[in-house]
């Protein structure tokens, strides 16, 4: 019984997610169009995290384009002294070094 509850819940997850006329189990039923709408789901699910890494990536650059106006300084030269421990022990720098890591980390998920 739990189980018919746990498919009734994603069900109505996936067509509110999503805008399916049909659910999971239905399409199952229909048998052979299975693996195309779980290729359009994997999809859309792909595309969303790509947008939402993408704007957090926004975000994060505008944050280091207003330390590079602050500091007057480009954040690549700015995260070397930073790294070879040139700079001071000022907390912008420590914020400025983890925004200019998330960056970095976005960009390697990008990708996807």
């Amino acid at each position: 019984m739990e189980w018919q509850n746990k498919g009734r819940e994603v069900d109505r997850y996936v067509t509110r997610r999503f805008g399916k006329s049909q659910t999971a189990r239905e399409v199952y039923r229909d048998g052979g169009r299975a693996e195309i709408w779980i290729d359009n789901v994997l999809s859309k699910l792909i595309d969303s995290e790509r947008e939402r890494l993408m704007a957090t990536e926004r975000k994060l650059c505008e944050q280091l384009r207003e330390f590079e106006r602050t500091y007057s300084m480009d954040s690549e030269p700015f995260y070397e002294r930073f790294e070879r421990g040139q700079l001071a022990d000022e907390m912008d720098y420590f914020d400025w070094a983890a925004t200019v890591e998330m960056v970095k980390n976005l960009r390697d998920r990008l990708p996807l």
